[in-house]
């Protein structure tokens, strides 16, 4: 895939952990043009990671989700044949940010083995970040 040209900034690389709201204010302090939040989901401790096993992404607002949509639909195919639960509407911290299209994608499960394997595989995080990618054109080309 040839280089989309974008500029990327991460809110964290390494085991740092910044403060919830300062990771959508971020992205207002740097004009950026979007927000995408990143994440491995987990069960409670009482859930059953086997069947709650999906991928999803999450917006608070109209213009995320349309964002979300567009995401999803290429991080779905990148992660089959984990359950595509779709982009759906969900008041969450990093999206609420109405001045930055915000997104959450949910990539699969960290506490299933299977789920953890497939997160650790530099080919699959290759293709997640490629369908990101695929996804954030998507949305431009709406």
């Amino acid at each position: 895939m040839p280089k989309a040209g974008f500029k990327v900034t991460l809110t964290r690389g390494d085991d740092a952990f910044p403060l919830l709201y300062d990771r959508p204010r971020r992205a207002v302090r740097e004009k950026a043009d979007l927000f995408i939040s990143i994440h491995h989901n987990a069960t409670g401790v009482s859930g059953n990671p086997r069947e709650a096993r999906h991928c999803v992404t999450y917006a608070s607002n109209d213009a995320g989700l349309a964002l979300a949509k567009a995401v999803q639909r290429q991080v779905a195919q990148a992660v089959a044949p984990v359950k595509d639960n779709g982009a759906q509407l969900k008041s969450l911290a990093v999206c609420r940010n109405p001045a930055v299209p915000s997104c959450l994608v949910e990539v699969d499960f960290i506490n299933l083995p299977e789920g953890e394997d497939a997160s650790m595989d530099p080919i699959r995080r290759r293709n997640v970040s490629r369908a990101i990618v695929m996804g954030i054109l998507d949305w431009l080309a709406e």
